[in-house]
């Protein structure tokens, strides 16, 4: 299992078989920063998909040679995400990545039903970090954090392909058996409180084995998923307690507002992808830093070779 960023950049870069990455709507400094260092590292190949002037000058302007890049032109995010998406039915595309648009932009043409992307019933965001600081006791690793860009709602059928989703991206990271923590105010089931209700029907399917290759523990508040010390001193008795891999949140407010918290204020790294889609999609927001969207590069491009396979 991929325990960090460094270590999955290199096992990338080690990869004989590199992904090709459609940058949607390239004329974006940061994501450009980003696919130029993969580029130039080995881990990728790259196609840049948009206003062809406005991406020459970008990459000249960070000192990248636009004869090294083979550039598509396209009027706006629409064309973008079709020229991606016939890559993709192509064969000539394995990532597809968000640069100077709207995410409500990027999912619209994602989903039309014309561009063929779709491979699930629902499409959803995995943000993936990794702490500058993490509880006592609890091994560093990768945190997965889920659904902090798309489902505001989820039901509890759409929260069950959310976890399938992230399931899905956790084993290709190379675990076999993730901890799954559905994560609510408490560990009370009450049905005043839906969110307690569906985390722990979501239990149960995976106690009759309806959801496989993971540990679900639900509902479950957030200091009990991560804080051994927590734990300890609640008595609280769970494999998965103090050791999640996957946090499961109970809708995009409380997911997005973690997320953020974790990378804003806690000055954690992140990679960020889109999930149920015939490809990983590379999301990050317009104001993360090029890291970001480098790290997002790589976990799409470590990832991509399951989806080929599937």
């Amino acid at each position: 299992m991929i325990r960090d960023f460094k270590e999955l950049a290199a096992a990338v870069e080690a990869m004989t078989a590199k992904s090709r990455l459609a940058l949607c709507c390239a004329e974006d400094e940061h994501a450009l920063e980003a696919v130029a260092t993969a580029v130039r590292k080995g881990m990728i190949e790259a196609v840049l998909i948009g206003q062809p002037d406005n991406i020459e000058k970008i990459l000249s302007d960070i000192h990248e040679d636009p004869k090294n890049y083979r550039i598509i032109a396209a009027d706006g995010p629409e064309e973008a995400v079709r020229i991606a998406a016939d890559m993709v039915r192509d064969g000539e595309a394995d990532i597809i990545m968000k640069g100077k648009m709207q995410t409500s932009d990027l999912m619209r043409n994602v989903l039309k039903k014309e561009n063929d992307l779709r491979d699930s019933a629902v499409l959803s965001v995995c943000g993936n970090f990794v702490l500058k600081q993490y509880p006592e006791g609890y091994e560093p690793r990768i945190i997965s954090v889920t659904d902090p860009a798309l489902n505001v709602h989820p039901t509890l059928k759409q929260k069950e392909a959310i976890l399938k989703n992230a399931l899905r991206l956790r084993k290709a990271m190379g675990e076999s058996d993730t901890r799954v923590a559905v994560i609510a105010a408490n560990e009370q089931v009450s049905p005043k409180i839906s969110e307690t209700v569906e985390a722990d029907a979501l239990k149960q399917m995976n106690i009759r084995r309806e959801l496989e290759g993971c540990t679900v523990e639900g509902p479950i508040s957030l200091d009990l998923a991560l804080f051994p010390a927590a734990v300890a001193v609640k008595g609280y008795e769970s494999p998965v307690a103090g050791n999640a891999d996957l946090l499961l949140m109970p809708d995009l407010i409380s997911a997005n507002i973690l997320a953020k918290s974790i990378t804003d204020l806690a000055g954690g790294e992140t990679a960020g992808i889109v999930l149920g889609a015939k490809v990983p999609i590379v999301l990050v927001s317009r104001a993360s830093a090029a890291s970001d969207k480098f790290n997002s590069i790589a976990l799409a491009a470590y990832v991509a070779p399951n989806y080929r396979k599937s």
